[in-house]
């Protein structure tokens, strides 16, 4: 975490304050000083919530972001540092986020996975695919996914959204989204798949926002996409409706661990199937 004070509108004097709560704090000392920045830059080894500083500040950065967005919630002492020391009218980096969710079709991981035990060695392990699919179907899955697993499905909707400024610890044992999608073409509903962006506002007035995007659209990194599978495929067709809620509940006893539930609906445009299927499913991340 970062965190600058003594800001003025061409940066030409600051003060930098990095914090690090692991042993990682002496090769960025290390760093500092051979780098000649021990005049602008003060390591601080601890917990951001738990530091003393001399001042408060003008900027806070940092990278909390995990899979799915929240995962291991080290969004919570980002929030506490905010409340400590960043100064009225101070900028967060990011100032916001927003998770994503698609519904997508994945022929190639279910038969990898699921389609796999159908005639294996030609014979028939079909029992144990019954029972696999209680395991596979219950995991989520880090990945990076092509688009062409998720064409069949548009527009793109966000699941929900965070504001920086505003969002609260207390916010954090229970975010929920809503989401709606038109299908374009008949395909198979295998599951949905999850990513986050985040937006870093300009220190400068009128300056351009800079995104970081983890959508399977952009250049892939580590975070990936988080995949969640239904227990058995469905078939949608063109004109159908899928909507639902997403929800992220904090884990009371395992605090950076969570439970995403997600709760679907298609509504179906033709007569060869039900006019309306619901369905909803809990994946625990990790406990």
């Amino acid at each position: 975490m970062y965190l600058y004070s003594h800001l003025l509108d061409r940066l030409c004097y600051y003060m930098v304050y990095a914090v690090e709560a692991s042993s990682m704090v002496e090769h960025t000392r290390q760093l500092v000083k051979q780098n000649g920045c021990e005049e602008v830059v003060t390591v601080l080894q601890g917990r951001a919530e738990e530091i003393e500083l001399p001042e408060q500040v003008d900027v806070l950065v940092s990278e909390w972001m995990g899979n799915c967005l929240l995962f291991e919630f080290m969004v919570e002492s980002v929030l506490l540092a905010r409340e400590r020391w960043l100064k009225e009218g101070g900028v967060m980096g990011p100032s916001s986020a927003a998770l994503s969710l698609v519904p997508c079709q994945a022929n190639s991981y279910y038969a990898e996975k699921m389609a796999f035990w159908e005639q294996l060695y030609d014979l028939d392990f079909t029992p144990l695919q019954r029972a696999f699919s209680q395991l596979f179907s219950l995991n989520t899955v880090l990945s990076h996914f092509s688009t062409t697993n998720k064409v069949t499905i548009l527009p793109l909707a966000l699941g929900l959204q965070l504001d920086m400024y505003t969002l609260q610890v207390k916010d954090l044992e229970e975010i929920k989204g809503q989401f709606h999608f038109r299908v374009e073409k008949s395909g198979v509903f295998h599951g949905s798949t999850a990513w986050f962006t985040v937006q870093f506002e300009s220190l400068e007035t009128g300056g351009a926002t800079v995104e970081l995007n983890t959508g399977p659209n952009s250049e892939p990194a580590h975070w990936k996409q988080t995949l969640f599978m239904l227990d058995r495929p469905v078939s949608v067709y063109a004109e159908d409706a899928i909507s639902g809620t997403i929800r992220l509940r904090r884990n009371p006893v395992w605090r950076r661990h969570m439970t995403v539930t997600l709760h679907w609906s298609i509504n179906s445009s033709t007569e060869e199937t039900d006019n309306c299927q619901v369905g909803t499913k809990s994946f625990p991340m990790w406990r």
